[in-house]
């Protein structure tokens, strides 16, 4: 397996907890190349991670990533976001030496073998990727229809070959010069859109979110009529999580932003505390905007959450909201 992280030095420790997770959880997979794609890393993050890897014995090879910003001719309009998360368009480009590559999000944990996954056939497709979990609005502010699938770039699986032999890459940089650099949701809309109906659907245990882990299977019913998983399969994927994508939603912050209520929150810090090169500064407090105030409103929302008629009703007004949003989009 060839398993590709993108990311630059901010990110460093976070993904090396994801690292460190994935290789854990396939210990037993025979073939497990690691490939980074430095972005902006120290000399010191780079011995770091490759002293992480080499303790399972695995290869690993660093990708110069920095300045492929050059490859689209118009300025992007990335809000608080970084470039980064527009790298993996190029991999047909920057992994020339590669036919098959999965790539993971570093705001993730592995539970699981990635196997599966990185054997599936894609047939007709050209990457393959888990819906995403979040909710329906992304694909209509990203212009898409009702009956359309939106996908997550949480974890996707490239035919780098068939995006060479079709110059996907050129059609994607067509795609943001198209929308003149303004995308709502950055790469992984450019994928949907360039790639609609050329894209393999993954079990929902592969992008398992926040969303489905705090209103479990309702979290279904944000979709109406609308492509998404079924509640059963909702249901396996919280038994059997694979890929945990750690996203921050409304009162759930990320597990380096403490205090956090994330379910996975001491999944995470168990990982974290195995890196042996780490000072412990990510789980150290951090004020946030309001401070105590909104300390106290993360706390009392995430022990209300658990209360069934608290959760009910915090539902209701929340697909009721997502519900409007969508149809407001639908009308533009």
């Amino acid at each position: 397996m060839n398993i590709v992280y993108t990311f630059d030095e901010g990110y460093a420790t976070i993904a090396s907890v994801s690292i460190l997770s994935m290789l854990e959880s396939n210990i037993d997979s025979s073939e497990l190349n690691i490939i980074i794609v430095d972005c902006g890393l120290s000399e010191k993050s780079i011995s770091q991670i490759t002293s992480l890897i080499n303790r399972f014995n695995r290869s690993i090879k660093f990708v110069n990533g920095k300045n492929m910003e050059k490859k689209i001719p118009i300025e992007l309009e990335l809000s608080y976001w970084s470039f980064v998360c527009y790298v993996r368009l190029f991999f047909p480009e920057l992994l020339p030496q590669y036919d098959r590559v999965l790539h993971i999000d570093c705001d993730t944990l592995i539970k699981g073998s990635l196997e599966d996954v990185y054997n599936v056939n894609l047939k007709s497709n050209i990457i393959c990727a888990a819906c995403y979990d979040c909710l329906p609005t992304a694909k209509y502010q990203a212009g898409m229809s009702k009956n359309d699938a939106y996908f997550s770039s949480g974890i996707i699986l490239f035919d780098l070959n068939e995006m060479r032999e079709e110059n996907i890459q050129q059609k994607f940089v067509d795609y943001i010069v198209d929308q003149k650099g303004k995308l709502p949701h950055l790469d992984q809309d450019v994928f949907n859109v360039v790639l609609k109906d050329r894209i393999a659907l993954l079990p929902a245990n592969y992008n398992l979110m926040t969303q489905n882990v705090v209103f479990k299977e309702s979290s279904c019913d944000f979709f109406v009529d609308e492509p998404y998983y079924s509640k059963s399969e909702i249901k396996q994927a919280l038994e059997n999580p694979i890929m945990i994508h750690l996203v921050g939603y409304k009162y759930v912050s990320k597990p380096w932003s403490q205090p956090c209520y994330n379910p996975f929150n001491k999944d995470w810090i168990r990982y974290y505390k195995k890196l042996s090169f780490d000072d412990g500064e990510l789980l150290k407090y951090k004020p946030k905007k309001f401070g105590i105030f909104r300390e106290i409103v993360c706390y009392c929302w995430n022990i209300g959450i658990h209360l069934p008629l608290l959760k009910d009703i915090e539902f209701y007004f929340e697909k009721k909201r997502v519900r409007k949003k969508c149809a407001t989009l639908q009308s533009e």
